[in-house]
């Protein structure tokens, strides 16, 4: 059975880097089509892959617009999952720790075994994520690259979900403590 991946972005930068997340990403993307599968059925089906990651994989995007930020005008070009944070979540700025525990639920929910929370896509590169998902192993459920985080299911089954009423840098901060009390391990 291939991997279930789930990559997210949370667009809480500026205008011209949030374009650049989704532009960053784009070119890694593989789509796959699948004909359709009688004369009745004319619906082409498609998934995604990522070029270069050579372990047998589909991917599932997720995208976060934080509250107060214009969406980007390329976001519909990945097609992702999205929430857009509206009125009555102004507290939905910044590193707030609720994108990363939506794109945890939501992905999990989805089917996904490892979640990448791309941080940083100017840095990011496949080779990296292939050394990192290949140290996702054992008791393992939690890696910070340089470029963001990976989570597996089983993070959030054991130890739960991040505190979300902190930074996220002190809610992971938080979330090592409870991998290592669960007796869990992370990277």
């Amino acid at each position: 059975m291939a991997l279930q991946l789930a990559l997210g972005l949370v667009h809480n930068q500026g205008v011209g880097a949030n374009r650049r997340q989704i532009n960053d990403i784009l070119p890694l993307v593989v789509i796959h089509y699948e004909p359709p599968g009688s004369d009745f059925d004319t619906h082409v089906w498609y998934w995604y892959s990522l070029a270069g990651l050579l372990t047998d994989h589909e991917v599932k995007f997720y995208q976060a617009v934080p509250f107060g930020i214009a969406e980007p005008d390329n976001l519909y070009l990945l097609d992702s999952y999205k929430v857009l944070y509206a009125q009555g979540d102004e507290d939905k700025v910044g590193n707030h720790a609720r994108f990363l525990n939506w794109l945890i639920k939501r992905a999990t929910d989805n089917g996904a075994g490892t979640v990448i929370y791309v941080r940083n896509s100017a840095a990011f590169s496949v080779a990296s994520l292939a050394a990192f998902l290949a140290l996702l192993v054992g008791n393992v459920v939690f890696a910070e690259p340089p470029w963001g985080k990976l989570a597996t299911v089983r993070l959030l089954r054991e130890v739960g979900p991040l505190v979300e009423n902190v930074d996220l840098d002190l809610a992971v901060d938080d979330l090592k403590i409870r991998i290592t009390a669960a007796g869990l391990l992370f990277v």
